[in-house]
């Protein structure tokens, strides 16, 4: 594998790698993204168990 592989998994974004950047129009800002915060809808996996 390359050393920055944008695609871990076949047809996957990798975005912990990538890090896209997101543009906010009232204030004219760029943020970073990229960090996991957490899981979502944890229940969901339970329910399709």
């Amino acid at each position: 594998m390359h050393a920055f592989a944008p695609f871990p998994e076949e047809g996957k974004v990798g975005y912990e790698r990538v890090k896209p950047v997101l543009f906010e129009f009232p204030t004219y800002s760029y943020l970073r993204t990229g960090d996991v915060i957490g899981p979502c809808a944890d229940f969901a996996r339970e329910v399709r168990a």
